[in-house]
């Protein structure tokens, strides 16, 4: 029920529309929409059955009414202003409170990199590093090199090398245990 409810809150029109139903112009008023069983079950995947037996019920409940013609149907959802009002509330405060943090932020143009290339690795692969950090819209942040720097010594292999592993894998991050399946994963082989 609660499937077939919230599916008929996201379909039902928000602002006047105009529609031809059955060779009649009619305007569907905000809160209602055009359907039919065989519809909303391919749109819901309830049996067909069930959304006549659950419209029903709605219908008994006061939460909608019906107007059906030989191969559709309209459906009004009573009270319509009132969910709305509730989301538009909901969406203005949201809004009001994300204005002080939307307007502060600097654009992601104007974010810089404040970690300096490490000593132990060559410019291009640190070139390439950044780049591919960028690519995948993840921070070069010190946390993530602290995390990679950790995962490198675990794997017993070297910064420049996990952050050349990274790169070609086209990985975001770095585990050591990546790389030690893979060698378990090929020793077997002989070259």
């Amino acid at each position: 029920m609660v499937h077939l409810w919230i599916h008929i809150l996201l379909e039902a029109k928000k602002f006047p529309y105009e529609y031809d139903w059955g060779g009649e112009m009619i305007t569907l008023q905000p809160g209602q929409f055009i359907t039919g069983r065989k519809k909303l079950s391919n749109e819901t995947g309830i049996h067909e059955s069930k959304i006549q037996r659950v419209l029903k019920v709605f219908e008994n409940r006061t939460m909608i009414e019906q107007q059906t013609k030989r191969h559709s149907r309209m459906i009004t959802v009573l009270n319509w202003e009132q969910y709305q009002e509730c989301e538009q509330q909901s969406n203005n405060q949201r809004t009001t409170s994300e204005q002080p943090a939307n307007t502060n932020r600097e654009s992601k143009k104007d974010r810089k990199i404040d970690i300096t290339k490490p000593d132990d690795v060559s410019e291009q692969t640190w070139t390439d590093f950044i780049s591919h950090r960028r690519n995948k819209k993840a921070p070069v942040t010190e946390t993530a090199m602290k995390r990679i720097k950790k995962e490198a010594i675990k794997a017993d292999i070297t910064l420049e090398d996990a952050l050349s592993e990274l790169v070609a894998r086209g990985w975001t991050g770095f585990k050591a245990e990546w790389t030690s399946k893979e060698q378990t994963k090929y020793s077997h082989m002989t070259i």
